[in-house]
């Protein structure tokens, strides 16, 4: 039952922890976070899946991107992010003995982004190239249609991002997206492993 694993912390964020000390000598801690595209401004749709991508990929204000990813594949972690239509996440799996050293990594990508300039404009380039291949596959051309008859043009699961969208994004656009949405209000915790 979910209510036996809930934990309210001080900041008013609920955590779910689920120990397992029989288990793997592993720990994965995901971070749940209520937001995504719906909350992109008119005219930079796209926003919101570039702050899922470089929350991991950006670095932090502590930590240049090649270097968070050096100390991460020290400890043998993976971690990861991303933000979709109404939700993203932020996650690290890691050996039980360097959870602290990963806790530390995971509250630096969340607390501290830098948005690096260089990977900003790599995550650009390959949502550009995403976009490209869009219409591909008739599946995903159907599908939007499908999207567009049922909620309507400006729902915001239609609307997508597009070359002058993308173009529009800029790190200030990213901070303040982060500022607004990364509260205690819009995070969920799940820890589950061996501690």
């Amino acid at each position: 039952k979910a209510k036996d694993f809930r934990v309210k912390l001080k900041n008013g964020i609920t955590a779910y922890v689920v120990p397992d000390p029989n288990g793997q000598p592993l720990v994965n801690i995901e971070l749940g976070i209520h937001a995504g595209r719906w909350l992109d401004e008119a005219g930079k749709e796209g926003a919101a899946q570039l702050l899922g991508t470089l929350l991991r990929t950006g670095g932090t204000e502590k930590t240049k991107a090649d270097d968070l990813d050096e100390k991460l594949d020290m400890l043998a972690a993976q971690a990861g992010s991303f933000m979709g239509d109404s939700r993203g996440s932020l996650s690290v799996n890691l050996l039980a003995k360097d959870a602290r050293e990963g806790v530390g990594l995971l509250l630096e990508m969340l607390t501290q982004p830098a948005f690096q300039q260089d990977k900003l404009d790599l995550a650009k380039k390959n949502l550009r190239q995403q976009m490209e291949r869009r219409n591909d596959d008739s599946t995903g051309i159907e599908a939007r249609e499908l999207d567009y008859l049922v909620k309507g043009e400006g729902h915001p699961s239609n609307r997508l991002p597009t070359a002058a969208s993308l173009d529009a994004i800029t790190r200030e656009d990213l901070k303040a997206l982060h500022a607004r949405i990364l509260t205690p209000a819009n995070l969920m915790v799940s820890v589950a492993g061996r501690f």
